[in-house]
């Protein structure tokens, strides 16, 4: 029976590597799978204006070992019930001497989207890519931003001002937030470029404007043997921070993957070993940090799947949340990857959605995927109550893109 099953999920997802050949549909839940016979990896997930979906991953090409891999930036346009309407890749397949990875995705006021991401030359070091593309995908305009030049530098985040402008968000080395704000008619950098160091930038890969103008980065940051979140607010082109955070737990270790603005404050997902009891575990739980607006701590809570009754551990295994966002109620939805073993799953790790309310407490969760690895990327809440979230599946070598739509509870019917 199990491999009739993997045949059927075999079949299905041969079915779909080819965007073109998806079979419409329009269910009110889905999960709809693409590839293009590449490795395709989601870094980003916007609902666009007339209620699809755009969709931001980059692609590895590479027809055998031993050739030189090729990347490109890959932007696929869905209908509301994710069947795909256009795919883009950038740069063109004529320019032999960049390569594009993708890192970031927002909205441009007026129509359009901003990405920002790395260019990789053949003959130069990586820089910071700024691109600006209009509704159907057609670039309007691209940068090539660097703090320092001959130094590799990567573009992670994005976020727009007040103004419209866009503030990029690039990490230099290991140690070194960079913060550009770039014009959004020029498409120039606004003089001058700032950078922080001391602290990590592995996973310096969110960016947020608050209300007062100023930007809020996360990541991660080490201090005398404390391993946690680095939360870091400044205004964009000045040299002094209003804070640069380190939040951690002595004894443990704190990961921030994803992090939304959350009443006054910040609510950050990631994973963490500190289990619900007080030990310290090898393996990582699902985390949920919780601060007011100064970066304070609030809450810190861990979502385990050990069963407290017996004296083994069930899920030994690395669970984390990719990404949050808030709800329509005044809570907040979780995208997770966790061990499939965990929840009797259909194998490697798959897709969990923890849904909590406004005082932090557990609703629901649900969990599904394939047999393979699932691991979330985005997610948002609909102006129906539903969630549309967007991931990657490897399946064996290969990569595949895996968009799903939810019911309000987090059901796919």
């Amino acid at each position: 029976m199990r491999t009739f099953y993997a045949l059927i999920l075999s079949l299905l997802l041969l079915s779909c590597l080819s965007e073109s050949n998806v079979d419409p549909g329009s269910s009110a839940t889905f999960i709809r799978f693409f590839n293009g016979g590449n490795n395709d990896e989601a870094k980003g997930l916007e609902v666009t204006p007339d209620g699809g979906f755009m969709i931001l991953a980059t692609t590895k090409i590479q027809k055998s070992e031993a050739d030189i891999a090729r990347y490109k930036v890959k932007l696929i346009k869905t209908d509301a019930a994710g069947n795909p309407l256009w795919q883009r890749l950038y740069p063109d397949f004529s320019d032999t001497n960049r390569d594009y990875i993708a890192s970031s995705i927002q909205p441009r006021p007026g129509g359009g989207y901003i990405i920002v991401g790395d260019v990789i030359q053949t003959d130069s070091v990586s820089k910071s890519l700024v691109m600006t593309v209009d509704e159907d995908g057609t670039i309007q305009g691209t940068l090539d931003l660097y703090f320092s030049l001959n130094v590799p530098q990567k573009g992670k985040a994005v976020a727009v001002d007040a103004n419209g402008n866009y503030v990029v968000l690039s990490t230099q080395g290991s140690q070194t937030l960079i913060f550009t704000q770039v014009d959004k008619t020029t498409l120039q950098p606004v003089l001058p470029q700032r950078s922080h160091a001391a602290g990590e930038t592995a996973l310096a890969n969110k960016l947020l404007i608050d209300p007062a103008g100023k930007a809020v980065a996360s990541g991660m940051k080490t201090v005398s043997g404390l391993t946690g979140i680095r939360l870091l607010r400044t205004i964009p082109n000045s040299p002094v921070t209003d804070f640069d955070l380190l939040l951690s737990e002595p004894g443990y270790s704190l990961a921030g993957y994803d992090f939304c603005r959350y009443g006054l404050g910040y609510a950050i997902a990631g994973a963490t070993n500190l289990k619900p009891d007080g030990s310290a575990a090898t393996d990582t739980d699902i985390m949920f940090f919780l601060t007011d607006a100064d970066g304070n701590r609030i809450r810190l809570t861990t979502f385990s799947f050990d069963d407290p009754a017996t004296p083994e551990n069930e899920d030994q295994q690395i669970d984390a949340g990719n990404a949050i966002a808030p709800t329509l109620d005044g809570g907040l939805i979780f995208l997770s990857s966790i061990n499939s073993a965990a929840i009797a799953g259909r194998g490697d790790t798959e897709f969990y959605l923890i849904k909590i309310n406004a005082f932090g407490e557990k609703e629901w969760s649900s969990s599904f995927g394939s047999r393979f690895k699932d691991e979330g990327v985005a997610i948002r809440q609909l102006s129906d109550g539903s969630y549309i979230a967007l991931g990657t599946t490897t399946q064996g070598a290969l990569k595949i893109l895996t968009l799903f739509k939810t019911s309000s509870n987090g059901k796919i019917e």
